[in-house]
């Protein structure tokens, strides 16, 4: 939804940044929502995943 919004109103960074985020978003949610364990597999995924959305953002 706020993909949407952003590329209607050219905003292409900011939909760039929120579209890399959808990896994250589940494995979030099912850790606060369902009380998964977090594995090694997971845990690199996200530390990989936050410096990756940064350097995207200022690129």
């Amino acid at each position: 939804m706020l993909y949407l919004e952003a590329t209607r109103q050219q905003l292409m960074a900011i939909a760039t940044v929120l579209s890399t985020l959808y990896p994250a978003i589940p494995v979030l949610l099912a850790l606060m929502l369902l009380k998964e364990h977090l594995n090694r597999r997971r845990a690199v995924g996200l530390v990989c995943a936050a410096p990756a959305i940064g350097l995207i953002a200022l690129r």
